[in-house]
């Protein structure tokens, strides 16, 4: 029987402690680039998940990506000419270099052709699916280095992140989707205290880590928090928040303007 390296087991293990303490998507991602994945020089990652009915793509969690890429891709419809619409529907890993990621999807083109990561031609991308019960509910998508999803190493990793995300986004699929049902059974949209505050600063147009800043958490929190309230509003951008949130008389007093 083929025993893996002590750092891969020490790591798988790491990772699932961290999942047990049922934490935010982003924080799932940055433990496995700074830990599990260390040894590909991640840069680049996301974690999307598919809520019924209507099989909407959310992505949950990024890490590495700037807020303008975050926010047109907040949210997908299941039938577009994407890699994650695409591993969904196929259920099965894609592994592309930067080149053959643009040629196969060119709509990615406009937003990351230029992006000095994946013009990096070490850069390999890997996008998981992620199935619960034999159906693929979410993926997780990253860009890194000296990923070969043909070795014997590199299938354990993907084994190993594949039965790992699948516990753990069961877990927050549930639970987003009882959100879901709860707005639109009683026809309202609940929001946190500080999602609220999120919610108000959209108005002044401030960034994410402008936001951070102001409320005295980290960039994660906010856009997390933010994800949060595009679920629950239905929408895909900030713009569709604001119009949203004004439709539903959810908009709190804006903020004072920063000094």
């Amino acid at each position: 029987m083929h025993k893996q390296p002590a750092s891969t087991v020490e790591g798988f293990v790491a990772l699932l402690e961290v999942l047990n303490q049922d934490p935010s998507a982003d924080t799932v991602i940055v433990s496995l680039v700074d830990g599990f994945l260390s040894p590909y020089s991640v840069q680049r990652a996301t974690i999307h998940l598919s809520v019924p009915p209507q099989n909407r793509i959310h992505t949950i969690g990024s890490f590495g990506l700037p807020d303008p890429v975050n926010d047109r891709f907040s949210v997908l419809d299941p039938d577009v000419n994407l890699p994650v619409p695409y591993v969904l529907r196929t259920n099965r890993l894609l592994h592309v270099s930067a080149e053959e990621l643009f040629s196969r999807f060119p709509a990615l083109q406009p937003d990351f052709g230029s992006d000095p990561v994946l013009q990096d031609a070490t850069r390999q991308i890997a996008f998981l699916p992620i199935s619960v019960a034999e159906c693929p509910i979410a993926v997780f998508g990253f860009a890194g280095s000296d990923f070969d999803s043909t070795q014997h190493s590199d299938l354990v990793v993907i084994q190993g992140l594949a039965a790992a995300l699948s516990l753990w986004l069961g877990r927050v699929r549930d639970r987003l989707i009882a959100q879901l049902t709860t707005s639109g059974n009683t026809g309202t949209v609940a929001l946190t205290a500080r999602q609220r505050e999120i919610l108000a600063l959209l108005t002044t147009n401030r960034t994410n880590g402008q936001m951070a800043a102001e409320l005295g958490c980290s960039r994660s929190t906010v856009k997390y928090d933010l994800q949060r309230i595009m679920f629950a509003l239905g929408v895909r951008t900030r713009s569709e928040v604001l119009q949203r949130a004004r439709k539903l008389e959810l908009m709190p007093p804006p903020p004072p303007p920063p000094r």
